[in-house]
């Protein structure tokens, strides 16, 4: 699925907000139980399972370990979402694509959902459209980040400092650290990007 197919912003929003929620019920568990094991608000994740509000790509990663899925398994492509594997390999034709309709960001999982790990490992194919960002406000969570720009133009603010990274430019940075990018040049940026972090201990069924 690419960026320029996606069902209109509303539409996914909706269909993101019945697949968490249709989840979370399969697991028994409540609105409380999610908020209590995602760090979230029950009046966000409300919001968000009534397709009234958009999750941002660390929010929708927190909810799908919470309900222990691949991310892929929250947004409509069912059948590569399926077949997301649990372990060391992934194959190409098993990569899940996920659209960030409002941001202008697209990312491709390039790592399998491998729980034997001692950290939770992501590596995926970022692409910022023109306008592109991970949001007006700067973000901070557990773990740390690291990446290379393939093609285009990132302007990566960490801590209040603004870095202009062009192809053939690497970062990595301790998430903890405020942090936020844009895309502000006129062509799509692609960005190989790993989010590294420890892994949530195993909750209670139900809740």
């Amino acid at each position: 699925m690419s960026y320029s197919d996606i069902p209109a912003p509303n539409d996914m929003d909706a269909i993101v907000g019945n697949k968490m929620r249709n989840l979370r019920v399969a697991r028994r568990l409540s609105l409380k139980g999610l908020a209590d094991r995602s760090g979230l608000s029950v009046g966000h994740l409300s919001q968000l399972e009534r397709g009234l509000s958009s999750a941002s790509f660390r929010t929708l990663r927190v909810i799908a370990e919470v309900l222990a899925v691949p991310i892929g398994a929250l947004f409509p492509d069912v059948e590569r979402a399926a077949s997301y594997p649990d372990g060391p390999v992934l194959r190409s034709n098993e990569r899940a694509n996920i659209v960030l309709w409002r941001s202008g960001i697209t990312k491709e999982i390039l790592t399998p959902a491998n729980t034997d790990t001692d950290l939770v490992i992501t590596m995926y194919e970022l692409v910022a459209q023109r306008g592109g960002t991970s949001g007006a406000q700067t973000l901070t969570h557990g773990g740390d980040e690291a990446g290379f720009v393939l093609e285009g133009e990132l302007v990566l603010e960490i801590d209040g400092a603004s870095y202009t990274l062009g192809a053939g430019d690497g970062f990595c940075f301790s998430s903890a650290r405020p942090h936020r990018f844009t895309n502000a040049s006129a062509k799509p940026a692609r960005v190989i990007w790993v989010n590294c972090a420890a892994r949530p201990a195993p909750g209670k069924a139900g809740g």
